[in-house]
């Protein structure tokens, strides 16, 4: 449990990075729905990412979250595409997708009900993500 806790403030961080790399790489006719769309997302990753982290510091000490978990975030988007909205928005969609699988599995381990609302509620904000993030790849 504690290492998929983990890896669920992983994702986020990632995410997060994400957002904000797509944030500064759109381009075109919707650069402005584009780059406020990706703050947004950004925006909410963050406040998600920082809830899991002081979660996983509260169910297992600090000592589990290092340093190194932003050195962990940064390899999982260093995949990313340097540029083209749709390619960076089907990137952030598959980050989305996994991090949903994570989610789901964690909730299953987890004993307590107050631990498993704060992680399902931040599944049901990234599958409205995963919606939008479909609306925006309709577009292009």
């Amino acid at each position: 449990m504690k290492v998929k806790a983990y890896q669920i403030v992983v994702k986020l961080r990632a995410l997060q990075m994400g957002y904000i790399h797509t944030h500064h790489q759109v381009v075109g006719c919707s650069f402005f729905s584009d780059h406020g769309a990706a703050a947004n997302f950004y925006d909410a990753v963050q406040l998600d990412a920082d809830a899991a982290s002081e979660r996983l510091i509260g169910l297992f000490g600090a000592d589990v979250l290092s340093l190194n978990y932003w050195g962990e975030a940064a390899d999982l988007v260093m995949v990313l595409p340097d540029k083209g909205n749709a390619e960076l928005w089907s990137a952030m969609l598959a980050m989305e997708r996994e991090l949903i699988v994570g989610l789901e599995d964690l909730c299953k381990d987890l004993p307590r009900e107050a631990d498993r609302q704060l992680y399902s509620g931040i599944a049901d904000k990234a599958v409205a993500r995963t919606y939008q993030l479909k609306q925006r790849l309709k577009g292009d």
